[in-house]
C-alpha cells in the first residue's frame, strides 16, 4: 500500500537547526529559503504492507509491518546540482533540510498506520541492525516501491529512503523522530544526530579532521 506524505517546517524548525548542525543565525534565512525550495520539488511518500518476520509461534508476527518512507529522488537532484556548481554549503544545508523532512515524514507514517490499523507503531528495526540487509529484496517484492531502487551492496536511491520493519501496539511513542537514536548503524546517511556524517568537501567547510 502507498500513501502521499505532506511535509511542512515551522519557523522553529529552522531555528533549532542552527545549533544542531552548526549553523550561524545569519543562515536562517538561507535555510528557509531552501527549505520552500525543497517543498515545491519532494515527493515524500510511505509503502507499506503487513509482513511475517519474527517466528510463526510468536504472537507479534501478526502486528509485523515492513515499511519504506522516501522523500523521492528530487531532493538528490537538487543537492546534486547545488554540489556540481561547488555550493558545498547549500549542498549541506539540503542535507540537513532532507533529515529533518525525514523526522516529520516519521510522525506522519505513525499517524496514518494508526487510521488504517487503529494501532501505533512501535520500535523500528532497521536493516543491518537487528535484520541483514539482504531482507530488503523480500520487501521490495512486497512492497513494489516506485522509482525506489537499491544496489549491490544495498544503498538505497533515492538517498533520503529508509527501510524498516515495526510491530504494531497499542501505545504510542513519545516521539518518532528520534528513531535514530537506538540505531546502532553510524554509517548510515540518514542517521539523525548532531554528529553528521561529512563527506570531505563538506568536511573542509566545517573544519572536521
Amino acid at each position: 500500500m502507498k500513501e502521499i506524505l505532506q511535509i511542512q517546517l515551522q519557523e522553529e524548525h529552522y531555528k533549532a537547526m542552527l545549533t544542531q548542525y552548526h549553523f550561524r543565525p545569519i543562515d536562517l534565512e538561507q535555510l528557509k529559503c531552501l527549505g520552500e525550495i525543497l517543498l515545491r520539488v519532494i515527493e515524500p511518500v510511505m509503502y507499506y504492507a503487513p509482513c511475517r518476520i519474527t517466528d510463526a509461534e510468536d504472537k507479534a508476527a501478526d502486528t509485523q509491518l515492513a515499511v519504506i518512507v522516501s522523500l523521492g529522488a528530487k531532493v538528490d537532484d537538487l543537492q546534486n546540482e547545488y554540489i556540481r556548481r561547488e555550493h558545498l554549503t547549500e549542498g549541506y544545508m539540503i542535507e540537513c533540510i532532507g533529515m529533518e523532512f525525514l523526522k516529520i515524514a516519521y510522525e506522519q507514517t505513525a499517524e496514518k498506520l494508526w487510521e488504517k490499523y487503529g494501532l501505533w507503531m512501535g520500535a523500528f528495526d532497521f536493516l543491518g541492525d537487528r535484520y541483514p540487509l539482504e531482507l530488503i529484496e523480500d520487501i521490495f517484492c512486497l512492497l513494489a516501491p516506485e522509482e525506489i531502487s537499491y544496489n549491490r551492496a544495498y544503498m538505497l536511491t533515492p538517498k533520503k529512503t529508509v527501510v524498516f520493519i515495526t510491530t504494531l501496539q497499542r501505545e504510542r511513542k513519545g516521539g518518532y523522530c528520534h528513531i535514530c537514536d537506538a540505531c546502532s548503524n553510524l554509517q548510515c546517511p540518514n542517521r539523525q544526530n548532531k554528529t553528521v556524517n561529512l563527506n570531505y568537501g563538506y568536511q573542509r567547510i566545517f573544519g572536521k579532521p
